[in-house]
């Protein structure tokens, strides 16, 4: 069984000369009972907290999508878009996206709440009231907070402000996002393992502060020895993250047929100069082509017919996934048995 990214990155904290952890120190006196962060770092003059999303909160956005979806405008579609894609020809898109967003990523919220109190209890504690406050952000399962959302929060939340000027997470100055169930595009290889950091906007051009996490990250990819892309408080909007496909498996080991069509389709689009219009067509023509031999009492076709019929038909919608095309209009493009008599 493969070590999960909480433990590896626990593993690469140990391994780190310039880290200590702060359970194994000895602790002044009447400490054992209050919030502490995890780790120090150069020399004490960084305090980082580890927090990992468990809590999957899909369930949250797809109550919500759901009450739209009788809506004329809203798209029929296959696979699994990203939120703004179903949501961008709503008229009302934008306040929905906007009321998912912040259901969605109330773990987040949480999360930097408590680190900021366990980073400002740490600092108490070992009298380093001048020591930076990191937080890292590990997310290893959770495909509907990809980076961007996390990283969005993430920015108005270390932006808060309270009636006095003060800033929210007065404790935290950095927060470093781990997000390895995503690859990016475009990508330096395909084991790109993408990571963001989002800085406080007080704090985000201090040399000091940008060396440490510069180094700690330096350090982070030659401990995984792969690229890692790296994206601190740049626009996300050139870079597109997709969740990688966990793919499934016989009970053998094998994998099934419909993944290995999928798999071998996405390495060659051939259906990608298609326009909208004329996919359409094309993958009615298919369905209308093989629906005699799916009716009871139907004609039947061999195996290896049917087979290419399926090939065909999985390489259609897996086009019509990449480019999150709306299928409400194929409806009227396919025969039902009333009006082939």
């Amino acid at each position: 069984m493969s070590e999960t990214l909480v433990n590896r990155f626990k593993r690469f904290m140990r391994e780190l000369p310039a880290a200590e952890e702060i359970d194994s120190l000895p602790l002044p006196e009447n400490a054992h009972t209050q919030k502490k962060a995890d780790y120090f770092l150069s020399g004490r003059d960084a305090v980082i907290e580890l927090k990992s999303l468990e809590e999957d909160p899909e369930y949250k956005a797809a109550r919500e999508v759901d009450k739209h979806r009788s809506r004329e405008d809203f798209p029929l579609f296959y696979g699994k878009w990203p939120l703004t894609e179903i949501l961008k020809d709503l008229s009302d898109g934008r306040q929905i996206h906007d009321t998912i967003l912040a259901k969605i990523s109330r773990s987040v919220n949480r999360d930097l709440r408590n680190a900021n109190e366990q980073v400002g209890s740490t600092k108490r504690l070992f009298h380093c009231a001048h020591a930076w406050g990191i937080v890292a952000i590990l997310n290893e399962t959770i495909n509907i907070l990809d980076p961007k959302i996390i990283a969005s929060r993430l920015i108005q939340l270390l932006g808060q402000t309270n009636p006095n000027g003060a800033f929210t997470f007065a404790n935290i100055h950095a927060a470093w996002v781990f997000a390895e169930n995503f690859t990016v595009q475009p990508a330096v290889t395909d084991h790109t393992i993408p990571f963001v950091t989002v800085y406080r906007s007080d704090v985000e051009d201090n040399p000091h502060l940008r060396d440490i996490v510069d180094t700690l990250s330096r350090a982070w990819a030659g401990f995984n020895r792969v690229p890692i892309v790296h994206t601190p408080n740049r626009p996300l909007g050139q870079f597109e993250f997709i969740p990688r496909k966990r793919l499934t498996q016989t009970a053998s080991g094998m994998i099934p047929r419909h993944e290995a069509w999928r798999r071998a389709y996405r390495k060659e689009r051939y259906l990608g100069s298609l326009s909208d219009e004329a996919l359409l067509q094309h993958g009615a023509k298919l369905l209308n082509s093989m629906t005699p031999y799916l009716l009871k009492g139907g004609p039947r076709a061999p195996r290896e017919v049917m087979g290419e019929f399926w090939r065909g038909v999985t390489h259609f919608f897996e086009e019509c996934d990449c480019r999150h095309l709306d299928l409400k209009p194929l409806h009227d493009l396919l025969h039902t048995p009333e009006d082939d008599k």
